[in-house]
């Protein structure tokens, strides 16, 4: 046995970014609600049906049209902070897959609903 030579587990988590949820119906502002969130600038998917109905009636720029959980969800990876433009049926979908992220590694992606 060697003295003096130890092993010493790191408790210490990767940063991951969060996933502010914006829950959109066909009427939703959703530039009002970045805006008053202070969400500007972040990147952003479009998530379900009444979310793109939302996002086409709007100026607002989304990054992510299709494949848009999985995009985010690896921006949060890299660290970085995302906006997912949900419709409602899909939220839980959305908060159940970020779980399943954080379960399987040693970082955590926060979920945020924004209201």
């Amino acid at each position: 046995m060697l003295k003096g030579l130890s092993v010493r587990l790191s408790d210490k988590r990767e940063v991951f970014g969060t996933m502010h949820v914006i829950v959109t119906n066909d009427d939703s502002d959703v530039p009002k609600i970045v805006s008053e969130n202070g969400l500007e600038g972040i990147r952003s998917g479009v998530y379900g049906i009444s979310a793109r109905v939302a996002m086409g009636k709007t100026p607002f720029v989304v990054d992510y049209w299709f494949n848009s959980l999985d995009n985010c969800i690896m921006e949060c990876v890299s660290g970085k902070d995302v906006l997912l433009i949900a419709d409602p049926a899909m939220v839980d979908g959305a908060r159940k897959e970020v779980e399943r992220i954080n379960s399987l590694s040693s970082g955590k992606i926060g979920f945020d609903i924004v209201r």
